[in-house]
């Protein structure tokens, strides 16, 4: 009985190991999600002492005025702001953001990114494929 066992498992054993890797790796890719993040340049306004953003239009942003908003990966590190005002402007989102910090820059203009909002891994992968059969 002993040697059975042992032999269905020498047998089967690999298989096995093999469908739950599957489904660990099905798992992972259904739930796991990535943050989508969109260009943002950015224009520095001495006389108001604010900056002026612009990213092509996205229905998808969900900040609203007086939210706190991260530019990221720009070349002068992370700035906070504070979300003034929103206008749409043709093929493009005017975001007028008021640094946390008072002080001065001497640059001007800088790009970045900001964060819009999450995506499933599995939505980018079935996106992906379906342009290549379109």
């Amino acid at each position: 009985m002993n040697i059975q066992i042992r032999h269905l498992i020498f047998r089967y054993g690999v298989f096995a190991l093999l469908v739950m890797m599957s489904v660990g790796m099905l798992f992972f890719v259904c739930t796991f999600e990535t943050r989508v993040k969109a260009q943002i340049h950015l224009f520095y306004d001495n006389h108001e002492h604010c900056w002026h953003g612009y990213l092509t239009r996205q229905e998808h942003i969900k900040f609203h005025p007086k939210d706190t908003l991260v530019v990221v990966q720009t070349s002068v590190g992370d700035i906070a702001c504070i979300v003034e005002s929103i206008v749409v402007e043709s093929d493009m989102l005017h975001i007028t953001l008021l640094p946390m910090k008072e002080e001065t820059p001497s640059y001007t203009y800088i790009e970045g990114f900001i964060y819009v909002g999450r995506e499933n891994i599995r939505d980018k992968i079935l996106k992906k494929h379906m342009k290549q059969y379109t």
